[in-house]
């Protein structure tokens, strides 16, 4: 009997840590469910706000039920496993004599909550009809057998575990409903699997599928509502266009602007030619080539740019020490950019910036005063993947810099960082930290004597592992891109809100993670649910890391509510788009990305008509 007993105190207490971790990992869920009062998708859509079978606001779905069916699931176990151990306990004492009223009244109360705690349950089944793993038969969402047979047999089944608890309450008082309430158990199992496949099973099969269209005919026209608005697809002005198919001299001249600006190069073949021709020592690399426009001359002209990062694996073996990674190749340098549309002779790109330092040509004017590159892209062995930079060590106003800035001849020019980034590593304890945060290197940290009382470590410098770091809950795009304003380097990041609970919609689905795929060169996931918006711009200051997060939504017009909420939760992170400097405003541009599964998702979902 003490093993026993000994063998559930052990189970229960494996059984509690698990279920203390796990809702550990619930803080966002739990933040949205607190800071979404008053939020509601009527500003996305004042008609389709709510969805059309249980009429609830939208909001609901995407800020209350993740965290409220999460909680429900986590105390089912909780009272399940409580109830069992209880009832052993119980077991074992019933052998030397009857249970006593008190035991009685305990383990019936416990029932009866794990009863209503089931019947809850069955709310939430209902509820994620709305957005299943994958659509049955033409609807994404409820459709006629959902209505005509889950939903209803969802219902019995509460009913059926509410009856059962009240029977559980009253069993405290008396033996004879005992088995009474035995035998609504097992009633409720006998639905669950009778009612929860069979039936609907039926339904489908020999009443929708002989006249699927004429049943699911307005639940399909649901599907169409609620997935454009979802894609913010709903708006869309329609123009006919009819091509001549001829081009004259006379649409030439006028269309200057637009013939000036069409682009020649792709990017491929560009990123080698400025490996080849600016790379000027093997330690830089063009990670990424990007696409931008800036007025020169007084025209809008559209350019193609690359950053010049330091990349530490290129570095030959030899110098491959921790000592160089660290304080001595610490950052990139400059940018290489051209107009999109005219060459050289020979067939080389026209150049607008090359060189270390960089130099300017005409039409650009605007001279780089910062050009190192502390925080960047990174080493990335796949276009659009996650970049690596490693940490690195920087002594601020050191009298003799040590930090390689750029070669000049056989000799190098040397750098000393001053901007705001890094944490102070001038203790003995910070020095302790950071050796154990990185195991590797755990005797140089705490040995080195090229670490001052000056020194800081800069960590998270890949851009894209930086965002992330700050802000998981958000998306990234995966194509970061280069501005040069103010004559600094700035990168801009597009940050996406989305979410798998938003009724009706039809989730990105394989086949948009193909068309994205394709654009990067590498196979890479993306199903981010069933709604998105581009509502968050980034920037991040290249050389100190300053990053800033502007919201986008009241400026442009384009309500989020799942924006807002995170404003709420966390009120000082997110700045005002009118608050966003004007010369890095002007280079805010529409991700390709949020334009390619919007395409997609039109393709499909362009017509009203169900038919």
């Amino acid at each position: 009997r003490k093993l026993l007993i000994g063998v559930l105190s052990l189970v229960c207490i494996i059984i509690s840590i698990i279920l203390g971790l796990s809702a550990v990992s619930q803080w966002e869920p739990y933040l949205r469910y607190t800071n979404s009062d008053g939020l509601s998708f009527s500003s996305v859509d004042p008609q389709f706000y709510k969805d059309p079978i249980f009429n609830k606001d939208i909001s609901y779905y995407v800020f209350k039920m993740p965290f409220l069916r999460f909680l429900r699931g986590w105390l089912f176990v909780l009272f399940l496993v409580t109830t069992m151990a209880t009832g052993v306990v119980y077991g074992i004492r019933r052998m030397s004599g009857k249970l006593s009223m008190p035991m009685r009244a305990h383990i019936f109360i416990l029932s009866a909550i794990t009863l209503v705690l089931l019947a809850w349950g069955r709310v939430f089944a209902m509820y994620e009809l709305l957005f299943p793993p994958s659509a049955k038969g033409w609807v994404y969402g409820v459709g006629y057998a959902d209505v005509m047979a889950r939903i209803p047999v969802q219902k019995i089944m509460m009913i059926v575990a509410i009856l059962s608890a009240i029977l559980c309450v009253v069993s405290i008082f008396t033996r004879k409903t005992t088995k009474l309430t035995i035998g609504f158990v097992i009633l409720f199992l006998a639905v669950a699997i009778i009612g929860g496949g069979f039936y609907p099973w039926v339904i489908q099969k020999f009443k929708v599928e002989p006249q699927e269209f004429d049943k699911e005919k307005k639940y399909i026209q649901n599907n169409i509502n609620y997935t454009r608005i979802a894609y913010n697809i709903k708006n869309v002005e329609e123009k006919p266009y009819k091509g001549s198919g001829k081009l004259t001299l006379e649409d030439v001249t006028q269309n200057r602007a637009i013939m000036d600006n069409i682009r020649l190069w792709d990017w491929r073949p560009l990123r080698e030619t400025f490996k080849q021709r600016e790379a000027r020592r093997p330690q830089y690399d063009f990670v990424d080539v990007d696409i931008d426009r800036y007025i020169l001359g007084g025209k809008m002209r559209q350019v193609m740019l690359s950053a010049r990062e330091l990349i530490f694996s290129n570095v030959t073996k030899e110098s491959q020490t921790w000592v160089n990674r660290t304080f001595f190749y610490t950052h990139g340098y400059g940018l290489t950019m051209i107009p999109v549309s005219e060459i050289e002779e020979g067939g080389l790109p026209k150049m607008y910036i090359d060189d270390i330092p960089p130099r300017i040509h005409d039409p650009w004017q605007q001279e780089i005063k910062r050009p190192q590159i502390y925080f960047g892209e990174g080493e990335k062995p796949f276009r659009g993947e996650v970049g690596y930079l490693p940490y690195v060590i920087v002594n601020p106003n050191d009298p003799n810099p040590q930090e390689f800035d750029y070669p000049k001849g056989e000799d190098a020019v040397y750098n000393s960082y001053s901007g705001i980034a890094g944490v102070p590593i001038n203790t003995l304890w910070r020095r302790l930290a950071f050796a154990l945060r990185f195991s590797s290197d755990t005797r140089n940290i705490l040995f080195s004597g090229k670490i001052t009382n000056n020194s800081k470590i800069l960590l998270n410098r890949s851009i894209s592992e930086y965002v992330r770091t700050i802000a998981p809950f958000l998306k990234y795009d995966k194509d970061p891109y280069l501005v040069v304003a103010d004559g600094k380097l700035y990168w801009i990041i597009d940050a996406y809100t989305v979410t798998h609970m938003f009724p009706y919609s039809d989730p990105m689905t394989e086949q948009i993670t193909e068309v994205l795929s394709g654009r990067k060169q590498v196979s890479q996931q993306r199903i981010w649910g069933n709604y998105i918006r581009n509502s968050i711009k980034i920037t991040i200051d290249a050389y100190d890391g300053n990053i800033n997060y502007y919201l986008m939504t009241k400026e442009r017009d384009q309500a989020d509510p799942i924006a807002e909420c995170y404003r709420k939760i966390f009120p000082n992170m997110f700045k005002d788009y009118k608050d966003m400097p004007a010369e890095l405003k002007s280079h805010i541009r529409y991700p390709l990305s949020m334009f390619m599964i919007q395409a997609v998702k039109y393709a499909a979902y362009h017509m009203n008509d169900p038919k």
